[in-house]
């Protein structure tokens, strides 16, 4: 019986530790990708704003 027990006590706290690990894993992976995001938007509104200075500058040189 004291065996039984203490094996179902184990069984709960390696279930409990698993879980916990799977949480920080998940955390560590949704940081990672947001970070990723986080810096493709950045390239994509310096592109957007390389783009939009190139029109500009052309539509200047149009008009002189």
């Amino acid at each position: 019986m004291e065996k039984e027990v203490w094996q179902e006590n184990y069984r709960r706290k390696q279930d409990a530790e698993m879980a916990g690990r799977e949480r920080r894993l998940q955390q560590q992976v949704k940081e990672s990708r947001d970070a990723e995001i986080e810096l493709v938007m950045q390239q994509l509104l310096e592109d957007n704003q390389a783009a939009i200075d190139q029109c500009q500058r052309d539509a200047d040189l149009r008009v002189t």
